[in-house]
């Protein structure tokens, strides 16, 4: 299954990686919070869905007796981010072909700060709300869900990963596996 559908990197702070939205947020010179919203469609038949609240969670990075937490691919990413130190010294940095996209990111922040200088709006702006509408961005999910739904409609199917009829096949309406 190819997982990458979907990604998109919206400028300069979020992702958005088919099935939830990554936001990093500047807290100051040292410290960045990073933010994840998830995100799941209410099945059509389920409709009008009424929320009473939004679930939060604040995700531990260390257990117990301080030693990161790295069961998750995220809690791996913020270790390798917490590892560089706080504010790591660029000035004898060698940057070579494989880094250009840190280089390309870079220019633009120092562009975008060259803007703000003269008085003007940094890149990516928009102020017309005739312009400022919403983006439609690919559905990962639906596009997986979609795939499971053909599986489950095809007669004889097999359903489990071995393929083995000892595992079950889906026939006709058939929903259950083994």
């Amino acid at each position: 299954m190819n997982w990458s559908v979907g990604r998109v990197a919206l400028w300069p702070n979020g992702f958005y990686l088919g099935m939830h939205f990554e936001w990093r947020v500047p807290v100051d010179d040292e410290n960045t919070l990073s933010v994840a919203w998830f995100f799941v469609r209410v099945p059509t038949d389920r409709e009008p869905y009424v929320q009473d609240g939004i679930p939060t969670w604040v995700s531990p990075v260390r257990d117990d007796k301080g030693e990161w937490i790295v069961s998750h691919i995220i809690n791996q990413d913020i270790v390798g981010w917490a590892s560089q130190g706080r504010i790591a010294d660029r000035s004898h940095e060698n940057l070579r072909l494989g880094d250009i996209g840190i280089t390309m990111m870079r220019k633009r922040f120092f562009e975008d700060l060259d803007r703000i200088a003269k008085g003007q709006d940094p890149s990516s702006i928009v102020r017309d709300p005739s312009v400022a509408k919403c983006i439609a961005l690919p559905d990962a999910m639906a596009n997986i869900m979609l795939k499971v739904c053909r599986l489950l409609t095809t007669p004889s199917i097999r359903c489990c990963a071995s393929g083995s009829p000892a595992f079950g096949t889906i026939t006709g309406s058939q929903r259950r596996c083994g």
